[in-house]
């Protein structure tokens, strides 16, 4: 009898645990999606003099475009999230970190929207 409420139990606490589950993964889609439109519509262009001259704040949402030109992904045709890269706009190297599910490659021209650190956090890129 003991072994019967036991195994009810569990069954319904791990019942439990999945339904949650789904909703968390849902309310996290969601906020990535909202955060990627956030960055995107605030993002600004800045010229590379500005960049090179420290005139970008740091946490500013930027928008760069330029060519992939390194990566350390262990498959240069697969840049996945959380890969770093780097970008060549007219002849100055920017370092990216993917944090969007977009798939890249080595020689890709892309669009970056981020947060600048020093370098930028890729919240979204778009492939040219």
């Amino acid at each position: 009898m003991k072994k019967k409420i036991r195994l009810l139990l569990i069954v319904g606490g791990l019942l439990c645990l999945a339904g949650c589950s789904n909703k968390t993964i849902d309310t996290t889609t969601s906020f990535d999606k909202s955060n990627q439109t956030l960055v995107k519509d605030k993002a600004q262009e800045f010229t590379n003099e500005q960049y090179q001259n420290g005139d970008v704040r740091l946490k500013t949402y930027v928008k760069m475009t330029g060519k992939i030109i390194k990566t350390d992904s262990q498959n240069e045709n697969e840049i996945k999230k959380n890969d770093r890269f780097v970008i060549q706009n007219e002849g100055y190297d920017y370092q990216v970190i993917n944090s969007s599910d977009t798939i890249l490659k080595l020689d890709d021209v892309v669009d970056v929207y981020g947060e600048y650190y020093g370098f930028v956090q890729g919240v979204e890129i778009e492939i040219n």
